[in-house]
């Protein structure tokens, strides 16, 4: 087996690249290894507390650990929930989210102990990501599925609230891909799988050594417009305020 961890941003298609990879019959993906850190009364599979949460709080032994051995903890749950000894897919891996990397650099240690791939995904226009996750809170509408009916919003954006998330944004992505330098990775652009998906997947199928030939698929909708200026109310102002900047080019 092929063991292979998603890492990611938040609002970076993540749940895109999840459904198109489980539709591959030799690839499990796990979209909630590491999640919500919390216990959720009515759980539905987008909304229930993450695995390794509930892993940690089964019992007191495991409460222990986190705190005295939770490099050990973390091996143990990947081992026994992700990774289950005689599950028969090619391609097993896990969703994680750049703030639960940082939280726990177990992980990282655990992907070099296994030899475990990293597919790093990455939103290119991180003016987008920071749009969509602003947007998604005010419509509350995260991920449409096909029969879903769009609501888009339009919002306006402090120019320099806009600077300091950017700056932000772009540091957590290299030291993300310091944390997992020394693994075998891989990176696939958002913006580049949307554009020709075929390509892309051919590149991503053949580093977690399954069928190249398969195509992937997805019921997932596209929620806010391509045009920026439909999504921001004052574009013209968040203009000026990149123009001469690193981030110029993520405008239309």
């Amino acid at each position: 087996m092929a063991k292979f961890i998603l890492l990611a941003a938040r609002r970076s298609g993540t749940t895109l690249l999840i459904d198109c990879l489980n539709s591959h019959p030799e690839v499990d993906c796990v979209k909630r290894a590491f999640g919500l850190e919390k216990k959720i009364k009515n759980p539905t599979p987008d909304n229930h507390a993450g695995g390794f949460f509930l892993y940690r709080m089964k019992n007191l032994s495991n409460r222990m650990r986190y705190y005295t051995r939770r490099q050990a903890l973390v091996n143990d749950f990947l081992r026994d929930d992700i990774f289950t000894p005689g599950a028969d897919f090619p391609a097993a891996g896990f969703r994680l989210i750049y703030e639960m990397s940082a939280k726990y650099p177990q992980i990282a240690q655990w992907a070099r102990q296994k030899d475990a791939r990293v597919i790093h995904l990455i939103r290119g226009n991180l003016l987008k990501t920071y749009i969509s996750t602003v947007t998604a809170a005010i419509h509350k509408m995260r991920h449409p599925r096909e029969g879903a009916e769009i609501r888009t919003v339009k919002i306006h954006i402090d120019p320099q609230e806009l600077l300091t998330e950017l700056n932000k944004r772009v540091a957590l992505i290299e030291e993300q891909r310091q944390l997992f330098s020394d693994c075998h990775c891989h990176e696939v652009f958002y913006e580049d799988f949307v554009a020709d998906r075929i390509k892309e997947s051919v590149r991503m199928l053949r580093f977690l050594g399954v069928d190249e030939s398969r195509e992937l698929t997805t019921d997932l909708l596209k929620i806010n417009p391509e045009s920026l200026s439909d999504l921001v109310e004052n574009y013209e102002e968040i203009c000026a305020a990149l123009k001469g900047t690193q981030h110029e080019k993520y405008l239309d």
